[in-house]
């Protein structure tokens, strides 16, 4: 999933505030495998996903990509900045 950085805008527009700039970054050593991302998760490693229900729901995710052992790229993320 991606975020909608266009609809982010026009609910911040909705609400009074104006683009102030950007960036974007790269999650460095974020580009793991699903084999290495899913024993992360399943030994706790993995502070966002602390709930039990949904470390379940993400390592049978992770399970269910191809070439578990192939790393991905690192992510790029972009962070927008509003203004009143």
């Amino acid at each position: 999933m991606t975020d909608d950085a266009d609809r982010l805008t026009r609910q911040a527009a909705a609400l009074g505030l104006h683009p102030a700039g950007g960036t974007a970054f790269t999650g460095t050593g974020q580009g793991r495998s699903p084999r290495a991302w899913r024993e992360a998760v399943e030994r706790g490693r993995i502070p966002w996903c602390a709930d039990p229900a949904d470390a379940a729901a993400i390592v049978r995710a992770l399970a269910a990509l191809p070439e578990q052992d192939a790393s991905r790229p690192d992510p790029r993320y972009r962070l927008l900045s509003f203004r009143a």
